[in-house]
């Protein structure tokens, strides 16, 4: 089984489950190339603001030597804080943030 864990402005935090003993874990982030990670909570950084990205993670089990792939799961990071005004200003005119 594989979650979204967290997601922040920059990163994603995935969790997986597995039901033999691993030795190697890796991941994919949109269909690119393989990433050796460990544990079974990893954390993908350096990630851009509010932007969803598919992700799929590959463990190998310890005694056949076998590769198991999950499905996709998706997630997207936070977006970055925006200033709104409410109301009209006109040239001229100040306000307080």
């Amino acid at each position: 089984m594989l979650i979204l864990q967290n997601a922040g402005l920059n990163f994603i935090t995935v969790k997986y489950s597995a039901d033999k003993d691993t030795d190697w874990v890796q991941y994919s982030l949109n269909g690119g190339g393989w990433v050796d990670t460990e544990g079974n909570t990893y954390t993908i950084s350096n990630l851009n603001p509010n932007t969803q990205y598919s992700i799929r993670t590959r463990i190998r089990a310890t005694a056949s030597g076998l590769w198991t792939e999950s499905g996709y799961i998706y997630g997207t990071t936070k977006d970055i804080a925006k200033i709104t005004s409410v109301g009209n200003f006109e040239h001229g005119n100040s306000t307080n943030v």
